[in-house]
Parts: C-alpha cells; structure tokens; sequence
C-alpha cells in the first residue's frame, strides 16, 4: 500500500528500487535553504543484510508492504538454520542465516523476537530493543575510573565487541542495545 514518507516508522518493511528493506530509524531534518523538511531513514535490506541511508521529501510516497507479525521464541539451530516456535499456536517456523544477517548474534536460548512475514515468507526477524549479555573479555579496571567517564573495549559473551565504562569487569552482565550494539547500562537483577 502507497503511504506518504512523512509517515515513515522503524520496523515497516518497504519495496524502494525494486528491492525490500526494514526501516530502522527515521529522522526529520529541515532544509536550511527553503526546500522543505526531509526525512533521513536508515534501512536495512533485507537480501543481503546491507544498510542504507536514504532521504526522502516529505511530499514522496513510498510502498509499504503488507505484513503479518508473529511473536515466536527461539528453540534451535538446525543444520544451518534457525529453528522458532510462534507463541500463539506452537508451530515451527524455519529462519534462514541471510534473513538474520549479523543480528544472528542476539540469539540465545528462548529469546523472544517478532518475526515478520509477507506472503507467508520470513521477511525479517525484530529483536527487543534490549538484550542481556556477560563481558568475558576487557581491560581491568583503572583505580579512581568511577570518577572520570573512561571507555574501554570489551567483548561479549555472543562474540560482539562494544565499548564499555571503564568500570565494567569481566563476568559483569550488561544491557545492550539491540538497534545500535551500545552498552546501554549494568544489568541489574530483578529489573
């Protein structure tokens, strides 16, 4: 369905140039020339997993497709697939490594994702916004860094590397964001 740029959110699956990308992140940034507001997009194409950055004028209309949602949890790698259960009637749903591209990272045993599907086909797999990992590698800690605002490099217990406070030691859990692969904050139990 043809629907104004302006109304652009992340998370639509869009046809541009022939070709189909997940919507990451919108922004609008005005023309200091006269010309209008455009919107700047960042976009995902979901065949090859390469990123985008794209502007649209607020008067363009783009194609967002139709798409069904599903709320699955993931069960199992399978040869070289990924194997999720949909929640609402407990069938298997198969996820090729393409569709997932590096977010294949996130997964761990029963997290839950939204899977979006068109023409029943897997399009895209969203991940929460925030997942939970352990630091298994960094620097250790400097004296008096709680202080001062030092950031470090460390590595994650699903293979990501981040920059983290320098307070941050290794075994402490942390809140990642999915969308951007930043430290968010230190876990904190019961949260």
């Amino acid at each position: 369905m043809k629907e104004k740029a302006v109304d652009l959110r992340p998370g639509w699956i869009i046809q541009y140039e022939g070709r189909q990308f997940a919507v990451i992140s919108t922004r609008t940034v005005k023309s200091g020339t006269g010309g209008g507001a455009f919107l700047q997009t960042e976009m995902r194409n979901i065949q090859t997993g390469a990123k985008a950055q794209t502007a649209f004028r607020s008067t363009d209309s783009i194609e967002r497709l139709s798409t069904e949602e599903l709320e699955c949890t993931f069960l199992y790698k399978e040869g070289e697939d990924y194997v999720f259960m949909n929640m609402d009637d407990y069938s298997q749903i198969t996820v090729t490594p393409d569709i997932l591209g590096d977010d294949v990272a996130f997964l761990s045993d029963g997290i839950n994702v939204r899977l979006k599907l068109v023409d029943g086909g897997v399009l895209a797999v969203e991940f929460p916004t925030t997942i939970v990992c352990t630091v298994v590698e960094t620097d250790p800690q400097i004296k008096g860094a709680t202080a001062t605002a030092m950031d470090k490099p460390a590595i994650l217990d699903n293979g990501i590397r981040v920059v983290v406070p320098s307070f941050v030691n290794v075994g402490e859990k942390i809140v990642l964001k999915t969308a951007t692969r930043e430290y968010s904050e230190r876990y904190k139990e019961g949260k």
